[in-house]
């Protein structure tokens, strides 16, 4: 819920579009003839790609990337299309890491960094971070961290229609 909100922010401000497809920001998408996801297909689990098994393997696979641009190019190179996008849910990080990915280059910043700027500090959220401390890339799909009176101050935003 928090990285919908940070790309969200985004889209108030024009940066992006919904509809918008990844290839626009990320060029390997269409040359691997995945050019039809967009922006919607990724916050809607519904990419048509296949989608991490949650097998202890496939965990700390995931740990192997240095940062999130090289995990989506890995996502646009191996992943396999297995549905049409828009078609079917599949629940998984794979669609939330490729649209943080399209956050990090539109914004020019980390997504960290982003998320700190657009979110958690506007909202007082002192301890909350998408960081991750062993060095590898972090994760916009899962990896947030916060104490319970910043999640309190995230969910009363909420509340409040955005505000």
């Amino acid at each position: 819920m928090l990285f919908r909100s940070i790309l969200m922010i985004l889209v108030d401000e024009g940066k992006i579009s919904l509809d918008d497809p990844v290839a626009k920001y990320i060029p390997v998408f269409e040359k691997y003839m995945k050019g039809y996801i967009t922006i919607r297909h990724c916050l809607s689990h519904t990419t048509g790609l296949d989608t991490d098994p949650t097998s202890l393997a496939k965990l700390i696979q995931r740990t192997k990337f240095e940062n999130l641009e090289k995990e989506v190019e890995s996502f646009a190179t191996k992943k396999l299309i297995v549905d049409n996008p828009g078609q079917a849910f599949s629940y998984g990080g794979v669609g939330i890491n490729i649209a943080g990915r399209v956050a990090e280059i539109v914004s020019k910043k980390t997504f960290d960094r982003l998320a700190v700027e657009k979110l958690f500090r506007p909202l007082g959220m002192r301890t909350a971070s998408f960081y991750n401390e062993n060095g590898n890339a972090l994760n916009p799909s899962g990896g947030a961290t916060c104490s319970a009176f910043d999640y309190l101050n995230f969910m009363q935003m909420i509340l409040n229609n955005g505000m």
